[in-house]
C-alpha cells in the first residue's frame, strides 16, 4: 500500500544562525542537517548578502573546524572569530552594541552546504537593565550585605556571653611567673 513513498526526515524548529558581538552560532539543526561536518569552509557573497558554509576536508585552505564528532552537538556550535563577525557587520551595516540578529538558513540540492541570507536577518534589542531596575539591584545586595554583617554580629556577641558564662564565679586571679603575668585559676 505504502510502495513509492519516501521517509522524509523531521526536525523540530529551523535552521539559523545567530551574530552577536562575541561570535556566531550555528544551532543544532545545522549541524544535522551539516550531517556532522567536522570541516567547513565559511563563504561570503556581498552582492547577495549571503553567508554560506560548505562541508570540506581537514587540510583544505581555510577550512575551519566545525564538529568534533567526540562532542555532543544538543547546543549546536559557536565561533568566536573577530575578523568573520567583523566582515558581516561591515557588509550589513549592522550595530552589534544593540541588536542581535538571527539568519535562517537552507540547506543547498546536493546537501553539502548551507546558505544562510543576511538580508532577511530578524534583529533582535539586547535587554539590558533600567537604571531603575538596577537601583534595586543594589538595595537588594546592599541589604544582603547589611543582614549578613547583622549575623555576624549577633554571632559573634553570643559566643562572648556563652565564653563568659562558662567561667565559674570563684574564680581568682593568681601570679604565673613563667607567662610573666596573672592567670586565672
Amino acid at each position: 500500500m505504502l510502495e513509492g513513498f519516501l521517509e522524509i526526515p523531521i526536525l523540530q524548529g529551523s535552521s539559523f544562525m545567530s551574530i552577536t558581538d562575541n561570535g556566531i552560532n550555528f544551532n543544532k539543526n545545522v549541524v544535522k542537517h551539516m550531517q556532522g561536518a567536522e570541516n567547513i569552509i565559511i563563504l561570503c557573497n556581498s552582492t547577495k548578502k549571503q553567508i554560506a558554509i560548505q562541508k570540506c576536508d581537514k587540510g583544505r585552505e581555510n577550512s575551519v573546524q566545525f564538529y568534533r564528532s567526540e562532542k555532543n552537538f544538543v547546543n549546536g556550535v559557536r565561533f568566536n572569530n573577530r575578523e568573520v563577525v567583523q566582515m558581516i557587520v561591515s557588509m550589513m551595516e549592522w550595530d552589534l552594541k544593540e541588536f542581535n540578529y538571527r539568519a535562517d538558513g537552507f540547506l543547498t540540492g546536493d546537501r553539502n552546504a548551507m546558505i544562510f541570507d543576511l538580508n532577511s536577518a530578524r534583529k533582535f534589542k539586547i535587554l539590558r537593565h533600567s537604571p531603575r531596575h538596577m537601583k534595586r539591584i543594589r538595595h537588594r545586595k546592599t541589604n544582603i550585605l547589611r543582614h549578613s554583617r547583622l549575623r555576624l554580629r549577633t554571632v559573634q556577641a553570643r559566643l562572648r556571653s556563652a565564653r563568659a558564662h562558662q567561667r565559674p564565679q570563684h574564680q581568682s586571679r593568681v601570679f604565673c611567673p613563667r607567662a610573666h603575668g596573672f592567670r586565672l585559676r
